[in-house]
């Protein structure tokens, strides 16, 4: 791993952003700068402690040509069956056709371990801090441990045994060894249970005060259940899946929205949304997926596979809502717009992170292997409803569990790599995707379905091992 930018950078690209970014309301107003800025008066300091956290969200919310966390859809997206690439890059082409190697620049990995090393240090400044209103810090140590989680959650799903970074100490970092997938997922449950208590049932605004009007943009208790409920069900936890799910669903502050809804700011599906931070465009999807009147090129290098346009039921009203089509040099072409507003500001939309449809799949998909399913059919019947479809026919827990994963397929796709992530936990990539991926001009290894290690992190830490095949 890199060594990573130490917190006083952090900060200062903060408050950078913070005085540059007009296009959206702001997290928090920064005081007029300190003399100089060390983690004993930055934790000592509501404004200041909660500016450090809110650049992980900057920079979450950012785009990264070469690998950033907001592009997990698109990338995992190529990777599975639900994207085509028409563009030059080499990178992208890697991986639409499953053939990346351990020296292709990925970014993913090296900026989730800067933003662990981020958050690390809140959560250890904030355990020094004596000066912060109590609500205040328990609100950035459990908004820490969340974020920690969902580093951790996307890279054990990516690369499988991970290094299991609890440190800001970047030297004893840059030498750790892989920890196995069952411990990171133990860490990510325990940080998450203890996100719980820490955070509140409400959204806070920019200073940390809960508030009936704050956006959706920094992680509530309910943000903490819906991961928890993600990783329980991947690691076959099925009646706490249940519990947490059913926990966010039964909370009056969420509701399905009508489809053209769904991806708004201030949507009241949202549990999470990331804001806008770059006042030329508004989400990074809409961007890079809205096709113009001349198809894919390598601005817009993308569409979808015909494949997921196939699986769309007639009459399910998602296909019109959230797929549209060109023709271009004589050919059609099918893209996403679940995100349609290009320009910002204002900002129109959000990128959605966690929303309430995918709780209702996961209890629905919880509930059908624990037997319940009646309930499980409810929860499924409950997006087929808003989608304009009839109640599922499935029954038998087999067909219901079909059923669950292929709604999966057509409500949550192009978003957050559930497809990618979903075919490889239930153990159906080796059947679905040697032949998708010769369609795309590849061959399928069953290595494939964990990214490499990059080589060069390997080369500075003799510690770190290889995936197999690479």
């Amino acid at each position: 791993m890199k060594i990573f930018k130490p917190i006083q950078a952090l900060l200062f690209r903060v408050c950078l952003l913070t005085l540059c970014f007009s296009g959206c309301k702001k997290f928090v107003e920064i005081p007029p700068p300190v003399t100089a800025v060390t983690g004993q008066n930055v934790y000592n300091n509501d404004a200041t402690a909660t500016a450090v956290l809110k650049g992980v969200y900057i920079r979450l919310s950012e785009y990264d040509t070469g690998g950033g966390i907001n592009q997990m859809g698109i990338r995992c997206g190529l990777s599975a069956d639900e994207l085509k690439y028409f563009g030059t890059d080499v990178l992208f082409q890697k991986i639409y056709v499953n053939q990346l190697s351990a020296v292709d620049y990925y970014a993913f990995w090296e900026n989730s371990f800067t933003y662990l090393q981020a958050v690390n240090s809140v959560l250890e400044g904030l355990k020094k801090s004596q000066g912060l209103t109590p609500s205040v810090k328990a609100q950035l140590q459990g908004e820490a441990l969340f974020v920690r989680a969902f580093l951790n959650f996307y890279l054990v799903n990516l690369y499988g045994d991970v290094p299991l970074v609890l440190s800001s100490d970047y030297l004893q970092n840059s030498k750790m060894a892989r920890t196995s997938s069952d411990l990171v997922y133990k860490q990510i449950v325990s940080d998450l249970i203890s996100a719980k208590l820490l955070l509140q049932d409400s959204y806070v605004d920019g200073n940390s005060n809960a508030s009936a009007d704050a956006e959706r943009v920094r992680p509530n208790r309910a943000t903490a259940s819906a991961l928890l409920a993600r990783t329980y069900l991947f690691t076959g936890q099925y009646a706490l899946a249940e519990q947490e799910a059913g926990a966010v669903i039964q909370d009056p502050k969420y509701k399905l929205e009508d489809l053209g809804n769904v991806f708004l700011r201030q949507s009241n599906e949202a549990i999470w949304q990331l804001m806008p931070v770059d006042p030329a465009w508004n989400t990074n999807d809409a961007r890079s997926l809205l096709l113009t009147s001349d198809g894919p090129d390598d601005a817009q290098p993308f569409a979808l596979n015909e494949r997921l346009i196939a699986d769309f039921e007639s009459g399910d009203q998602r296909r019109a809502a959230w797929v549209d089509t060109v023709t271009a040099g004589g050919r059609l072409y099918y893209y996403p717009i679940k995100y349609k507003a290009l320009s910002a500001p204002p900002a129109a939309e959000y990128y959605m992170v966690f929303r309430l449809a995918e709780l209702y799949l996961i209890r629905a998909e919880a509930r059908t292997e624990l037997g319940n399913t009646e309930g499980a059919a409810a929860d499924l019947n409950a997006i087929r409803a808003r989608a304009g479809l009839a109640a599922t026919p499935a029954a038998a827990p087999a067909d219901l569990l079909a059923a669950v994963l292929k709604e999966r397929r057509v409500e949550l796709f192009t978003e957050w790599g559930h497809r990618w992530f979903d075919l490889k936990r239930t153990k159906q990539a080796n059947t679905v995707l040697p032949s998708v991926t010769a369609e795309k001009g590849g061959t399928w290894d069953s290595h494939d379905q964990l990214y490499p290690l990059p080589l060069s992190d390997i080369k500075l830490n003799p510690a770190l091992i290889q995936n197999p095949g690479y």
